[in-house]
């Protein structure tokens, strides 16, 4: 038997790279955008609170543990999960590539933002270290999400866009990153005080009346203007409640709302890159291919 070998290769296909203004009218660029900034919103906004949140979701519950140089130490951590989350996450994105990445950051995010009110539920229950420990570490986890957005989304705009015009089109995705920075405080900012007025009306409706009216000078029913100039809050409550009303401090679970929502962010970011895989390539890419 003999085997014919020859040197003739098959031509290697070359995708053509788009456009900035044609990748602009792909709807991949724009659920790419979407998972861009809801990875990154929910990341800023845990980044914009680390110290707070932590103070007040443990400090209350252990409070020998959770003191201000810890709290202070755990921002300093969320940084270092920041900055590994860019150089690991990039690392692993060229090994499985970025739409697994994606799909861990989106999927996995979206349950570890669910977990971690129950973690707080659970200290609060049954106080130790344990529960302190899956929070902190899953933040940590959390936020090398957020770093990691930055390191594989210009790869992944290459791979579906091309490498020519890949710097362009990563400063269009990149106003995703700055309408995040607004948004992921502002979210916080709503709920957490959403969440802190209705716990403080919930209070007050365990305390006579004629107790509320001594204490802050005004009748119960004015308790939104209270709230409002600070006159009413949630230790000044909790000072005078009754005993026998058995009031549970609410401070500590003020900031669940806003992990819940930051679960939704990391769905749709989970979402978003699902859409781009079943859209597959940029049809205007597979017209006229390069031999």
């Amino acid at each position: 038997m003999f085997v014919l070998k020859t040197d003739q290769k098959q031509p290697k296909v070359i995708l053509p790279s788009l456009t900035v203004e044609e990748t602009l009218r792909t709807p991949h660029f724009w659920l790419m955008w979407v998972a861009f900034f809801s990875g990154s919103t929910a990341g800023m906004g845990v980044i914009s609170t680390a110290k707070t949140m932590m103070s007040q979701s443990f400090g209350p519950l252990l409070p020998n543990v959770v003191t201000a140089g810890f709290a202070m130490t755990y921002v300093m951590a969320i940084s270092a999960a920041n900055l590994t989350g860019r150089f690991g996450w990039g690392a692993i994105s060229d090994k499985i590539g970025q739409f697994a990445t994606f799909t861990i950051f989106g999927s996995m995010g979206c349950a570890l933002y669910i977990s971690l009110p129950y973690c707080v539920e659970w200290m609060a229950a049954n106080p130790s270290v344990l529960p302190l420990a899956m929070f902190y570490g899953s933040s940590l986890l959390l936020i090398s999400f957020f770093g990691g957005n930055f390191s594989a989304m210009p790869a992944y705009e290459s791979n579906l866009f091309g490498r020519q015009n890949v710097g362009a089109i990563h400063g269009r995705m990149m106003t995703a990153c700055a309408l995040s920075g607004l948004a992921g405080p502002r979210i916080v900012t709503y709920f957490n005080q959403r969440k802190e007025q209705q716990s403080i009306r919930e209070l007050a409706q365990t305390i006579d009346s004629n107790t509320f009216v001594e204490h802050f000078g005004s009748p119960i029913q004015d308790i939104d203007k209270l709230i409002q100039t600070k006159t009413v809050t949630i230790n000044k409550l909790l000072n005078i409640i009754p005993p026998d009303a058995h009031a549970i401090d609410p401070t500590p679970f003020l900031y669940n709302d806003t992990l819940y929502v930051m679960s939704i962010m990391m769905a749709s970011c989970a979402a978003a890159n699902f859409g781009v895989r079943f859209l597959g390539m940029p049809k205007k890419r597979l017209q006229k291919p390069i031999v």
